[in-house]
């Protein structure tokens, strides 16, 4: 049974402008996770056969891991706007990360981040993360990032992304806390 993630994409009533950054920046995470974890456990390139359908789906994989680095930039980017301007729109921002006009560089993105969560903690906490939040998962992509920098797997995050993650995080504290 799938979840109900429409709230999540749509805004919050009442909510003052730095709520509602994080809110958006949570719908980007939540898309992130969502898709990209998708796309590792769907990934065409460990499939065997042929076909055009797969041939299609290695090509658009092999190219935009070949340009991971720049899809990572532009993640961090959409981040940024949604983390700090009050203007910027969800859907626009979304549609610029995942949507299928923009070459859904996201879902690479949230790929890559599941590989090296799953290489470097194990399968088991990649399963574990799916029950998570957006920002769970996210943070352990920045653990393995910083024990494991500069290596050939790993593309690191900028700073803006991992502090607008460290607030979502303060912020679920917050509220559990309660």
């Amino acid at each position: 049974v799938q979840p109900d993630w429409n709230p999540a994409f749509e805004p919050v009533p009442n909510a003052s402008v730095h709520e509602q950054e994080l809110h958006n920046v949570h719908a980007a995470l939540l898309n992130l996770v969502i898709e990209g974890m998708a796309d590792y456990v769907g990934d065409p390139m460990v499939f065997e056969g042929a076909g055009p359908g797969i041939a299609q789906a290695r090509s658009e994989y092999a190219r935009n891991l070949g340009r991971i680095g720049g899809c990572f930039a532009l993640f961090d980017t959409i981040v940024f706007r949604l983390a700090h301007d009050p203007r910027a729109s969800l859907q626009d921002m979304l549609a610029i990360g995942f949507g299928g006009s923009w070459d859904q560089t996201g879902y690479y993105v949230g790929y890559f981040m599941a590989k090296a969560v799953d290489h470097y903690q194990g399968r088991a906490r990649l399963q574990a993360l799916v029950r998570l939040t957006p920002e769970d998962f996210v943070g352990d992509y920045i653990q393995v990032m910083r024990a494991h920098s500069g290596a050939n797997d790993i593309v690191p995050l900028a700073d803006s992304t991992i502090e607008a993650v460290g607030q979502l995080q303060t912020a679920r504290q917050s509220s559990l806390s309660k």
